[in-house]
C-alpha cells in the first residue's frame, strides 16, 4: 500500500519524503527508491532520530540504521525530533512500556555528535524540533553547526507565542516550520485569543471556535483539537 502511494505522491509531483525510524516504512521508501525511477539528487529526504537514540553514544547507530533501511548514502536532512530520550533496548523499534526509562539529555554534546554526521557527509543538514527558547539559546551558544530549521507544533491549544514569532528563529538565520492545522490557522485571523484560551480544555475550544464560526458566517465543521 505504501508503495502505491508513493507511485501516486511522486507521479503528481511530490519530491519531498519525510519517514522516521519508528515508523517502520524506511526499508519500504528504500526498496522504492533503489528502483532508481527518479534520480537521488531529485528526492529531498527526511528522517528522524528516535527517542531511543536521543543519547550521544547512539546518533551515530541510529542514523547508519536508517541510511540501511533507506538504502542511501545520505539524508538531507537529520531531525533531533525531541529535547527528552529514553533507554535503549536491542532489537527494539520503541523501548517496551515495561522497561521505559527517561535519560537525561546533554543538549550541548547531542548536536555535537549530530554536527559530526554532517561532517561525515551521512546527512547535509540538522534540525530542531520540540524544543522551547531556553534549550535552543543553550545549543546556539555552542554549535558549531546551526540547525536549518526549528520545527513546532502551534495551534489554538499549543500556542507558543515566544517562539512562533519567529524572531529568535530569523535573529540566528535560522527557519522555522510549524505545524498547526489548516482551519486553526483560518480561525486565527479571525479569533484574538486571550491567554485563557492556553488552558482551556479541548472542549471549551471547540465551543468557542464553533461561536466565533457561527457569528461569520463559517462552517460549523471543526477539526479534532491535536
Amino acid at each position: 500500500m505504501l508503495e502505491t502511494a508513493l507511485n501516486a505522491a511522486l507521479e503528481v509531483g511530490y519530491r519531498h519524503i519525510d519517514t522516521t525510524y519508528v515508523f517502520e516504512n524506511e526499508k519500504i521508501i528504500g526498496r522504492w527508491i533503489s528502483t532508481g525511477k527518479i534520480k537521488r539528487d531529485n528526492f529531498y529526504i527526511t528522517t528522524k532520530l528516535a527517542l531511543c537514540g536521543v543519547h550521544p553514544d547512539r546518533v551515530e547507530m541510529m542514523l547508519k540504521e536508517s541510511l540501511e533501511e533507506l538504502r542511501l548514502n545520505y539524508v538531507d536532512l537529520y531531525l533531533l525530533h525531541f529535547p527528552v530520550g529514553t533507554n535503549y533496548v536491542e532489537r527494539c523499534l520503541v523501548t517496551p512500556p515495561t522497561m521505559l526509562k527517561l535519560e537525561n539529555s546533554d543538549h550541548v554534546e547531542l548536536c555535537k555528535k549530530m554536527e559530526e554526521q554532517v561532517d561525515a557527509g551521512r546527512t547535509k543538514a540538522i534540525r530542531l524540533s520540540n524544543f522551547n527558547r531556553k534549550q535552543i539559546v543553550t545549543i546556539l551558544k555552542s554549535c558549531r553547526i546551526k540547525p536549518a530549521y526549528l520545527q513546532i507544533e502551534i495551534h489554538v491549544a499549543i500556542q507558543q507565542r515566544e517562539l512562533d514569532g519567529r524572531k529568535q528563529t530569523r535573529k540566528n538565520s535560522e527557519r522555522q516550520i510549524t505545524k498547526r492545522p489548516k482551519e486553526y490557522r483560518e480561525a486565527k485571523k479571525k479569533i484574538e485569543f486571550q491567554p485563557r484560551y492556553e488552558e482551556a480544555s479541548e472542549d471549551k475550544i471547540e465551543a468557542t471556535l464553533l461561536k466565533k464560526k457561527e457569528e461569520v458566517g463559517e462552517s460549523n465543521r471543526l477539526p479534532a483539537v491535536y
